[in-house]
Parts: C-alpha cells; sequence; structure tokens
C-alpha cells in the first residue's frame, strides 16, 4: 500500500519586494520533493504600501500595520489559489484536502532584535482556503535569546548536507546569509550583509528598474576602491557571528551618507559596479574567515542570476566549487519557499526549527504559530 504523501506548501517574500514565491513540497519518508510552484508579484499599491513601511525604518503603527496585513493576507490568499490550480494540473492527486499545512514567512518589515515584525494574517488565510497556517517562525527564537534569523539553515541542512564534507550554502535575496555545513556534522549560518537590496535600489533610483538584468548595468562600470572600502569599514560587517541585518541597516541612506563623505565625483554605474563587489567581497570575507575548510559553496536566491556577481565569487573563491543550487536538486529561486514549507513540517512533526550556533538563542525550539481554519468561513468561501 503506497504511503500517503506529507504535502506542505511554503510562501516567501522577502526584503527585494519582488513579491510571493510560493510551493508544495512532498515531505514523505523524510525526503524532499519540490511538486510545483509559483511566482506573484505584489499588487503596485501593496508593493509602495510595504515599501513605505520598510523605509520608515521603524515598527509601523498598529492601524497602518492591520491595513496592510490584511490586504497582504489576501495577496497570500490568491497566490496560494493559482499556485493550486498549477500543482492540480501538474498532479491530480495534489488538493486543498491533502495539504497538510501552509508555512508563510510573512513579510518582514522591520528587524532589529530583539524586535522583528513580519506582516501576515494567518487566521484570515486559513479561514479563506480551508488549509492550517503556521506563521511568526521568528517569534520564538527571538523569544530565546536569538536574532530570529536566518532560518533556513536547517532546511539547508535536511536537504544539502553530505556525509564528512565541508560545505556553504549562499542565499543571495536582499539580503546574503550564509550556511556552513561542517563535515564533523555541525552547522552554523548568518547573514553576510547585503544582497540585491543595495544593488536593486541604487538601479531603481537612476534607471526606474526593479534590478540589474544579468548585472550588465554594473558590468559597464569599474568598482571605486575608496568607496569599496569605505563600504568595508561598515560596524556591522565586522561583527563575528551570530549576526542578522535588513534594509533596516544597509538602505539608500546608508550609502548616500557614504558616497557623501567622498570628495570625487563618482559615475552611478562605477557605484553600481562597486555595490556588486560589495557582495561578493563580504561573502568570500565571511567564508575565509569562518569556513575556510569548505570545499562547495552552493548559491541559490534571485542573486544566482547576476552573472557578474557570480564571476566575481568564482574569482574572489577560486578554491572552491560554486554551482547554483539547481545542480543540487532545487532551483535557486524557490529554495526560501521551500524552507518554510519544511518548517511548517518541522513543526506539526515537533523537530526545532532554529539552530542556536546560528541565531544566538539559548536552546532550539520548535517554531511557529498555528492557526486552526474555522471551517464555516472555508465553507463560504469555496461556495
Amino acid at each position: 500500500m503506497a504511503r500517503q504523501r506529507e504535502l506542505y506548501i511554503g510562501i516567501m517574500s522577502g526584503t527585494s519586494l519582488d513579491g510571493i514565491d510560493a510551493v508544495v513540497m512532498d515531505f514523505t519518508a523524510h525526503s524532499a520533493k519540490l511538486i510545483a510552484h509559483h511566482h506573484q508579484r505584489f499588487p503596485v499599491s501593496l508593493h509602495k504600501s510595504l515599501s513605505d513601511l520598510i523605509t520608515a525604518n521603524k515598527v509601523p503603527a498598529p492601524e497602518i500595520a492591520n491595513s496592510a496585513r490584511r490586504i497582504l493576507a489576501e495577496a497570500y490568499i490568491d497566490a496560494i489559489k493559482n499556485l493550486l490550480n498549477i500543482a492540480t494540473t501538474q498532479d491530480v492527486t495534489v488538493s486543498t484536502d491533502n495539504i497538510l499545512a501552509i508555512g508563510n514567512h510573512g513579510q518582514t518589515v522591520f528587524h532589529a532584535p530583539p524586535l522583528s515584525v513580519q506582516l501576515d494574517d494567518g487566521q484570515h488565510i486559513a479561514n479563506h482556503t480551508g488549509i492550517r497556517v503556521i506563521n511568526q517562525f521568528r517569534q520564538r527564537d527571538l523569544e530565546l535569546g536569538g536574532q530570529g534569523a536566518p532560518l533556513v539553515p536547517a532546511f539547508h541542512r535536511h536537504f544539502f548536507a553530505r556525509e564528512k564534507a565541508s560545505l556553504a550554502v549562499l542565499n543571495i535575496g536582499g539580503i546574503a546569509n550564509l550556511t556552513l555545513l561542517m563535515a564533523d556534522g555541525s552547522t552554523s549560518g548568518f547573514d553576510t550583509g547585503p544582497g540585491n537590496t543595495l544593488m536593486d535600489s541604487w538601479i531603481n533610483k537612476h534607471q526606474g528598474k526593479n534590478y540589474d538584468i544579468n548585472g550588465d548595468w554594473a558590468r559597464s562600470g569599474t568598482a571605486h576602491a575608496a568607496l569599496l572600502e569605505s563600504m568595508q569599514q561598515d560596524a556591522w560587517l565586522n561583527k563575528t557571528p551570530p549576526k542578522s541585518t535588513g534594509r533596516e541597516h544597509f538602505n539608500l541612506l546608508w550609502l548616500e551618507r557614504i558616497l557623501s563623505r567622498i570628495n570625487n565625483q563618482i559615475a552611478p554605474q562605477d557605484v553600481q559596479a562597486t555595490l556588486c563587489e560589495l557582495t561578493a567581497s563580504s561573502v568570500a570575507k565571511a567564508l575565509q574567515d569562518q569556513a575556510p575548510e569548505s570545499t562547495q559553496l552552493i548559491v541559490c536566491g534571485g542573486g544566482v542570476h547576476n552573472s557578474l556577481l557570480m564571476d566575481r565569487l568564482h574569482a574572489l573563491l577560486p578554491d572552491l566549487a560554486i554551482s547554483s543550487s539547481e545542480a543540487h536538486g532545487i532551483h535557486p529561486d524557490w529554495v526560501e519557499a521551500a524552507a518554510f514549507a519544511w518548517l511548517a513540517m518541522a513543526n506539526d512533526r515537533g523537530i526545532p526549527g532554529n539552530i542556536p550556533a546560528v541565531t544566538g538563542a539559548r536552546e532550539a525550539g520548535i517554531l511557529g504559530v498555528l492557526c486552526e481554519p474555522v471551517k464555516s468561513m472555508a465553507i463560504e468561501e469555496s461556495q
């Protein structure tokens, strides 16, 4: 008799604000298989609201947060429905009835431990999909004295670890983070600094684009040595792990303060090239300082599509075998969403979702808050 599949949905919307990533994962028999995926951009008005909340660099007022939370929940519900339509087209055995839970990260609008605010409305999502929702994953780790981030290393360990191999997993989203998987079985990890966020903000300011396709604009410029050195002197970049950060720290205001201290004018494309070098060099330094024995670097997240950034990683880390996560069984665009499906599964199975060596928590804990659907709401929505 075939074993019943253990299907979970993972939802992720990150600091890059490029939209919602959604996946269906099958965790039957401790495996991890991607069944279906979907990306959905934010409506323009919601994107602006979220961007304004993040740019404000403070905990949002309750009335503002509640309004954004409900609109965001509707966007998540729409993405889930579209994902399930795709999944059932590809695999007729997938349905709302056999999804065990949705793991929803929510949208981070402020992160400065011990405070971290993720907007979502798990109860509303549960009521209108008829599926259990597990959310607010960061809060338990914060209660345990941790940074509440990064949380993906536990999934990276589950999916990428190899016996007696020392390797690193690099996620390049708005912020870049590393997971270090050591040959002795130990795991650590931390944010390394800006990933795409500064590059995205700078090209948006000067060209109105959301991101630098293939790193082409940065490739047209030349990294500016004095600017790079000034940015590399940032105190956060030189902190030892555990550590996490966000757009609260690395943003256009941060960049423009540094630019104002440099007398000569720097061409915008040269600034873009320097920001690309900052991301690559901060990752390389972190690896060299914290895991010089690593032999492989597996890269995921949107930054893997920036060919200049990948070229610079190869140049700065010539002794490492660097490859996309796609070569290891999962496309780089879906790793983070898959991680939150895994965290929902871990909550159900009573598996700790944080790693104290990563977040700095006093101990490992089961992460997430469960929201059970109110039956009458789910039935009303389906009619």
